[in-house]
């Protein structure tokens, strides 16, 4: 059996039909990848990357503020201090639940670390003093793994 010219150029003009044809389909899914990169790397990345230095200071500020009334809780004089602690520490504990995804186990873990910390704003009680300096070190641990999972989503572009 042989293939006659006719054949040949019907087979070509086939082939070359279809490779247009899936030029023309998949030109477009690579554009619309290759697009969805940039705007994850010019727009994700650095809403990112301001919501892990937002984060960061308002873990940073709350730990502060915790060491300090943990320091303070013993002395009766500083009830005032104690309060206006208190009010600065509800707020970024509202800051940081406004910020952090509740599906996430690593996020309700440290929202609950916080939130056990801000109970503790009990003058002259030395227990509340114990456990504010149980709950200092356990609040950094678990915010470490929170932001540098994003500090990776980062710099990967994602």
């Amino acid at each position: 059996m042989s293939i006659s010219t006719e054949q040949i150029i019907a087979i070509t003009g086939f082939v070359s039909a279809v490779t247009a044809l899936a030029a023309l389909l998949i030109s477009p899914l690579v554009s619309v990848y290759t697009l969805r990169k940039q705007i994850n790397a010019t727009v994700l990345s650095p809403s990112r990357r301001e919501w892990i230095l937002t984060l960061r200071g308002h873990l940073a500020e709350l730990v502060a503020i915790l060491f300090t009334v943990s320091t303070k809780l013993k002395v009766e004089e500083d009830r005032d201090l104690i309060h206006q602690k208190f009010e600065r520490a509800v707020y970024l504990k509202s800051q940081m639940m406004l910020m952090m995804n509740p599906l996430e186990e690593d996020h309700v873990r440290l929202l609950a670390l916080i939130n056990e910390a801000t109970e503790e704003f009990v003058p002259e009680d030395q227990d509340s003093v114990k456990r504010l300096n149980r709950l200092i070190p356990g609040i950094i641990e678990a915010a470490r793994p929170i932001l540098e999972r994003e500090w990776v989503r980062v710099k990967e572009g994602v």
